[in-house]
């Protein structure tokens, strides 16, 4: 069974990763993209051109679309392969019963990693987070002293709610926080993010007015390197369904954000590395290669 992965810009290496989850189990999987990522990660799909992308569709048994692209589902479609889309952005959020309408007839199922998509329409609706490589992204040393550092390092301040992140933390008299907005390689993201203690990720409950909040790959990253994790999620019963309890920190408004934030900052070192330490396990248990691999495999009935 051959499983082909394809996007035009592949964003956070979803598609990627997802590919080597499936690898990581044993599946024969290849990812293709057109474009180079602009963080410069130290792998990502492989760059091809339309008519590379055109063979290999040829040789594959299922044929997975990423990102609510459809420039290849209708030749995938017509040669008779089993198609799975995957909707996890910007495209699918601003309109949905457009890319419902392109989609539903042609695929077997559709994949989403924000909570918020479930219930828009999608055929065969199923949420699937991102896969981590729990073996490149390890903790440093157990250990920390307080004042804990807090950061926020966000690849884009509008998206994830950098301003009113910074005016919540300066609303908490104890906070100790750094925030930076530059744009860095992905390795000096990681270096940059295993220097805090607690690493807030997302406080944006809507954008260009929809529904939005949910955690991302970032979020992921920062936890299996035995961070506290603050982030959003609007949909977390969507998340609780799909994988039980989550380490993460959710906070969808200023109240809970600060309240949990002062909660965790008054704790002693030890509570601190207990919670770190349920963040790493989180990530290893239900989103490691390992992990989302097994899963996808049961989904695309392998």
């Amino acid at each position: 069974m051959k499983v082909l992965n394809i996007s035009y810009d592949d964003y956070a290496n979803y598609a990627h990763e997802n590919a080597n989850a499936l690898r990581s189990i044993g599946i024969d999987c290849k990812d293709l993209k057109r474009v180079k990522h602009p963080f410069s990660y130290g792998t990502e799909s492989k760059l091809a051109t339309s008519d590379e992308i055109k063979r290999e569709i040829a040789k594959a048994n299922i044929v997975q679309l990423f990102h609510s692209d459809s420039t290849w589902l209708d030749f995938a479609f017509n040669l008779g392969k089993r198609v799975f889309v995957y909707h996890t952005g910007t495209t699918y959020r601003m309109n949905p019963l457009h890319c419902n309408s392109i989609f539903n007839d042609k695929v077997e199922r559709c994949f989403t990693d924000q909570c918020e998509f479930i219930g828009l329409g999608m055929k065969n609706e199923t949420y699937i987070a991102t896969a981590i490589n729990t073996d490149k992204y390890k903790p440093g040393e157990w250990k920390t002293i307080n004042p804990y550092l807090i950061a926020h390092f966000p690849s884009n301040s509008t998206v994830k709610g950098t301003d009113k992140i910074v005016e919540m933390l300066q609303k908490i008299e104890t906070a100790n926080f750094t925030v930076n907005t530059d744009k860095v390689s992905h390795k000096s993201q990681i270096d940059r993010m295993q220097n805090c203690d607690i690493y807030v990720e997302l406080f944006a409950p809507f954008q260009n007015g929809r529904p939005y909040g949910c955690f991302g790959v970032t979020a992921f990253e920062a936890a299996a390197l035995g961070k506290i994790v603050f982030t959003n999620n609007i949909g977390q019963k969507v998340y609780s369904d799909a994988y039980g309890d989550c380490a993460l920190v959710i906070a969808n408004n200023e109240v809970e954000f600060i309240s949990k934030m002062k909660w965790v900052l008054q704790l002693d070192e030890k509570h601190i590395v207990n919670l770190q330490k349920q963040s790493r396990e989180w990530v290893v248990n239900k989103h490691s290669y390992q992990a989302t691999g097994n899963r996808l495999k049961t989904l695309l009935n392998l």
